[in-house]
Order: C-alpha cells, then structure tokens, then sequence
C-alpha cells in the first residue's frame, strides 16, 4: 500500500492486487460493504494518519479506480462542511 497527499483534504491510496491477495480480497470485493472492505479502509486510514497526519474526523467521499494489471487508487476526500443536526 502506498500513500500520497494530494491536499489538506485529500489523500490517495495506491493498493497492488498483491496488497488485496494478502487481505484476503480481490477487485471485486471493494464494491461491496463486506467486513473485509471496512476492515481494509480501517487500516487505510490509520497509516494515512501515521505517515500523512490525514486525520478523519467527519465525512468523507471515497472514489474508487481499477487498474487494470495493476490493483486499485483509492481517493480520500475530507468534507469540509460543517453539519448541523
């Protein structure tokens, strides 16, 4: 798993099939809300956290891109907006 900050608000994570097959995933898996998926964005976010100081304390978009031969990117993105309920 490699990580990039590509703003204050957003991040991206460059996942290898290698990176999935290890977890126990395929490209497949992370279009659906399984235990697995929540566990490896879990896991995205804290060494997000470690390495980039990218702390989520709210919401947060999630776009997902499939490479080919060569795993997934996965963009983080912070909400700015501040809820009101």
């Amino acid at each position: 798993m490699r990580l990039e900050r590509l703003n204050y608000n957003k991040i991206k994570v460059f996942l290898t099939s290698d990176d999935l097959s290890e977890r126990g995933l395929t490209k497949e898996d992370l279009w659906y809300n399984a235990p697995k998926v929540q566990q490896l964005f879990q896991d995205m976010m804290h060494e997000a956290s470690v390495e980039l100081g990218f702390e989520v304390d709210g919401k947060v978009s999630v776009e997902v891109f499939s490479l080919q031969a060569q795993g997934m990117v996965v963009i983080v993105t912070k909400s700015d907006e501040i809820l009101e309920e």
